[in-house]
């Protein structure tokens, strides 16, 4: 019996609150608890591994989907989300050190996209993606825009130095709100540089 593995490309995907276009995904099986193919015909050596060996080869077995599964899923994305879809058989047997996507320890620039858990969701079994947007820069859209000059501008405001020295006490309001001016000045100067660096030159708004 063959299993396959599930592979969209996903817009506007949101990641630490920026979207992203152009985000590979990789679907698997987040809630199959019993394997629908027998372990040691998957999985090489697989009566000569500890328990504990076991148990890593064994779950990304688990996510792998059926032909039907893998079918049911494209049909789901292509006819809700428009991606890009693609069913590719997995190659058997794997290693005994093989490592599934749940298991996959995370970075700043992974993470799971929960499928199952959206509102009108109607497979019936448990969807999960996995993606990582390291080498993507943000879409070039007013969101994105919008969060990245609120960062900009928080960092500015905690690591900025005083642009201005302590006055006396009858001028320190005056001096205060210059020194703020200037801040917000210098920050809005170097965010119109880190901009043009960091945004993707595509024209979705």
């Amino acid at each position: 019996m063959e299993l396959y593995q599930v592979i969209s490309v996903l817009d506007r995907l949101r990641h630490d609150h920026l979207r992203y276009d152009g985000v590979q995904v990789n679907w698997f099986m987040a809630n199959r608890r019993m394997p629908v193919v027998r372990y040691k015909t998957v999985i090489k050596a697989f009566d000569t591994l500890s328990e504990k060996d076991k148990l890593r080869p064994t779950e990304l077995i688990k996510e792998l989907f059926t032909h039907g599964e893998a079918q049911a899923l494209k049909q789901y994305l292509e006819a809700t989300r428009k991606q890009r879809v693609e069913i590719i058989p997995f190659a058997l047997p794997v290693e005994a050190i093989s490592l599934g996507f749940k298991g996959h320890p995370l970075g700043s620039s992974s993470g799971f996209y929960q499928l199952c858990d959206e509102k009108g969701y109607s497979l019936s079994f448990h969807a999960w993606g996995f993606y990582d947007v390291s080498g993507l820069k943000p879409a070039l859209c007013l969101r994105n825009v919008l969060t990245l000059i609120k960062r900009s501008l928080m960092r500015g405001v905690r690591s900025t130095p005083s642009l201005v020295k302590q006055s006396p006490t009858s001028e320190k309001v005056g001096c205060h709100r210059l020194t703020h001016r200037a801040r917000f000045g210098l920050t809005y100067t170097c965010h119109v540089r880190q901009l043009r660096e960091t945004v993707a030159p595509v024209a979705h708004v």
